[in-house]
């Protein structure tokens, strides 16, 4: 039984870091799999999604932090690490050991995040966001730009690196969901226990706790640092750990209470987060585009400031864009917003067909949209620039702009002896096929500004 519990858990975890990586980068799993982002606790915070929020609080004040050992990608990546490290460490019996708790560094990092979050500078909490910083990782490798590959391969690095040497380091020391659920999880009402009168003092686990939590010497342990990996409990051969109700003496008194209140307040502050990275590439032409002064919204934002206000950069988005036009930032929306996603029409142009970025946005961000709304949804206008125009500077016809609008947008007007395109601002939805298309460099001639 004590070892069930440890391959149930092993098995969730794998199966649903599974899931999400293929959701990331694939397009084997139908798009409704996109449920498996919406449940992890920062795309649930930003999207106001009180169900999933309350089920973590309560999963959390019962069972221990059970989200971070089942359900965070992030956590799993780490468990592979840390397991890595395990067996090529010489001596993978005394492989872990009780550390004191830095509960001034993890809670510091928490109000430093909540503080970035309120004050609008989104990329600290994205970049400390565990979820987003998986889903980068991956989407660093299935939709590769400079700046993703640079985030996500720092971020690679560093939290593998700690997850080698130490397990569970980034967890108890930097990640603010881990910080916050650790104030729901003081004293659950199931919880890793030692009993005295069967210990012999082995320490075996204490060497397995990667949350360096167990004081084997004292018969402690610090549930509020405890990911409930419970490697503990097989690791005792004497029957001494167990994950089981707590005794009544240790129940949570009013104190606790406060705690795991201030923890859910906590997770819904912390919640003004996001961030961004830059983009690159190939254009249909050695034209580019004016310096534009908004950058372009994906599809279903119900406004700029919504969208900056919700999104977390996890780059689902980015992963699944067909066309590969929606792009990591770097500082088209300010270096507060650093990461967020934004259209680069010098990649193609966004697919009239296509609704599938609302459809994958597990935080609101993105409100899901039909494929009749989208296609009237406007994300910018077109703007033109007549110095740029071929008709100007090359004396040649053109229209290729107005032929390849697909709603009509665009009109060839007469100007003197030739025809330049009219921008229509009232139907156009500021898709960038035009943009794209046009042949006019070193600049192009239409571009679309966002709104």
């Amino acid at each position: 039984m004590k070892k069930r519990l440890r391959t149930l858990r092993i098995t969730l975890s794998a199966t649903l870091g599974i899931m999400l990586t293929l959701l990331i980068a694939t397009t084997v799993l139908p798009h409704g799999f996109s449920a498996i982002a919406k449940i992890q606790l920062m795309p649930a915070l930003l999207s106001l999604n009180i169900g999933i929020l309350a089920f973590w609080l309560v999963a959390t004040s019962l069972l221990g932090r059970v989200y971070c050992s089942t359900v965070c990608p992030l956590g799993l990546f780490q468990d592979i690490c840390a397991r890595i490290g395990k067996q090529l460490k010489k001596k993978p019996k005394r492989r872990y050991r009780y550390s004191a708790a830095h509960n001034s560094l993890r809670y510091a990092v928490l109000a430093a995040t909540i503080i970035a979050g309120i004050a609008g500078a989104a990329a600290v909490p994205s970049l400390l966001d565990p979820y987003s910083a998986f889903v980068r990782m991956v989407g660093a490798i299935v939709a590769p730009s400079v700046i993703g590959i640079a985030v996500g391969g720092i971020t690679f690095v560093t939290i593998g690196a700690l997850a080698f040497s130490g397990g569970r380091t980034f967890c108890n020391t930097v990640c603010p969901v881990g910080a916050t659920l650790s104030l729901a999880s003081r004293k659950p009402m199931m919880r890793i226990q030692i009993d005295t009168s069967l210990c012999i003092g082995c320490r075996r686990c204490e060497a397995e706790c990667k949350a360096s939590c167990i004081d084997a010497k004292n018969h402690t342990v610090d549930m509020s640092r405890c990911v409930m990996c419970l490697d503990c409990i097989p690791a005792c051969h004497d029957n001494a750990i167990t994950y089981s109700p707590a005794q009544k003496k240790s129940l949570s008194n009013g104190h606790d209470g406060r705690r795991r209140f201030l923890g859910f307040v906590g997770l819904a502050v912390a919640g003004t987060l996001a961030a961004k990275a830059d983009s690159a590439a190939k254009t249909i032409t050695e034209g580019k585009s004016p310096a534009k002064k908004k950058a372009v919204v994906p599809p279903g934002a119900s406004s700029r400031d919504s969208f900056l206000s919700h999104c977390t950069a996890c780059h689902l988005c980015v992963s699944k864009c067909p066309q590969g036009i929606i792009r990591p930032s770097a500082t088209e929306y300010g270096i507060l917003h650093m990461l967020q996603p934004h259209l680069d029409y010098s990649l193609g142009y966004c697919l009239h067909e296509c609704n599938l970025c609302t459809q994958v946005c597990p935080d609101g961000a993105l409100k899901p949209l039909s494929l009749g709304e989208k296609q009237s949804h406007a994300v910018g206008k077109a703007k033109f620039v007549l110095k740029n125009c071929v008709t100007q500077t090359d004396g040649s016809e053109c229209g290729l702009c107005s032929r390849k609008c697909p709603v009509g947008a665009i009109d060839m007007v007469e100007h003197g002896d030739t025809l330049i395109p009219q921008v229509n601002e009232a139907i156009c939805v500021g898709c960038g096929k035009c943009e794209y298309a046009c042949p006019a460099t070193p600049e192009k001639a239409i571009y679309v500004e966002g709104i």
